[in-house]
């Protein structure tokens, strides 16, 4: 009985370890180890919400925004209540269009946007956005994204080449949209941009190439700071599931 008790003991300790190098591995939420180590079963959680959903390819919870982006942006909604400014909106909007929600982007924007300040680089830059992810009006976005008069305006000029580069890669000028992202895809401020390219190389049936891209996402990641792999694994996150459908 004693040895049976050892047992189970040991297996217990052993798989909380694993739990914990694999939520490690993985860059999980700090609320999942205290899940594994604090609550009973705490592993057999982690495993159905977490790893179960990956192995079967529909990895809802590791898809998510980084919990400070997801804060600010109910903090920005709060704000937006109280105190409704353009500046609150064009933020709120931006974070809602980086994290896949053009619907609810398109509702913030919607006041603002056939009004005086419809014209203004803020909302050219959201409404590009907007037109390609929403309504695959590549024209109207190309139209925004012209609106510009000196293409070496700063501002979120890198943003707007990931732009640029899609539209390219939408309207049958692959050639142009191949070289931007070769050249530009690690230079870009995180990892939307390597995400891109790999949507890019897969809508062109090169998962070869697109799993390499994938690699370089993972082999960067591993060696950054913990704030960074935080603010990023968004990215590697809808990359894996790209690469698996």
């Amino acid at each position: 009985m004693d040895l049976l008790f050892q047992i189970i003991s040991f297996a217990s300790i052993a798989i909380t370890i694993w739990g914990l190098i694999h939520a490690f591995r993985n860059q999980a939420d700090f609320w999942w180890f205290l899940i594994i180590i604090f609550i009973p079963f705490g592993n057999l959680i982690y495993f159905i919400l977490y790893i179960l959903p990956e192995l079967r390819g529909n990895s809802k919870l590791k898809i998510q925004m980084p919990g400070h982006e997801l804060r600010l942006i109910r903090r920005l909604e709060d704000e937006l209540k109280s105190k409704d400014t353009t500046d609150i909106r064009f933020e709120l909007a931006e974070l809602y269009l980086k994290y896949d929600r053009p619907d609810d982007a398109e509702k913030v924007l919607e006041p603002v946007l056939d009004g005086p300040l419809s014209d203004s680089k803020k909302f050219r830059y959201l409404r590009a956005i907007v037109e390609i992810t929403q309504k695959d009006d590549y024209k109207l976005a190309q139209q925004c994204l012209d609106g510009f008069e000196d293409p070496n305006d700063a501002f979120r000029k890198k943003e707007r080449q990931l732009l640029q580069a899609r539209i390219w890669a939408a309207t049958n000028e692959s050639d142009k949209a191949d070289n931007w992202f070769q050249s530009n895809h690690r230079k870009f401020d995180g990892e939307e941009a390597s995400f891109r390219y790999i949507e890019f190389l897969l809508e062109n049936a090169n998962k070869k190439k697109a799993a390499e891209v994938f690699k370089q996402m993972k082999s960067y990641l591993q060696s950054a700071g913990d704030i960074y792999k935080k603010q990023e694994r968004y990215w590697i996150s809808v990359a894996q599931k790209a690469l698996k459908e």
